[in-house]
């Protein structure tokens, strides 16, 4: 599958509610968001919310600090969220 089906209706609207709450913090960018707050955002139930971050960090495209909360885009989520902005 590609990365970019994936990234399609709710999938899209999560990796976006990260990527516009990651804040740069001592040389370090990752969304302090819970995913119960993503979930709020984004208007779905934290059950949903956290396949859609399962599905998203299968794909290599979130990753999760361990023992933390803080989630961190990689550079493929990046560029994909790029290419999706110019549409």
């Amino acid at each position: 599958m590609s990365k970019i089906n994936i990234l399609l209706n709710e999938n899209y609207t999560v990796l976006k509610i990260i990527h516009d709450n990651t804040v740069l913090l001592m040389g370090q960018k990752y969304c302090p968001l819970s995913q119960t707050d993503i979930a709020s955002i984004a208007n779905i139930n934290r059950i949903t919310c956290g396949n859609i971050i399962n599905k998203l960090k299968n794909e290599n495209l979130l990753e999760k600090e361990t023992g933390s909360k803080k989630y961190i885009l990689t550079k493929d989520a990046v560029k994909i969220l790029k290419m999706l902005e110019k549409f």
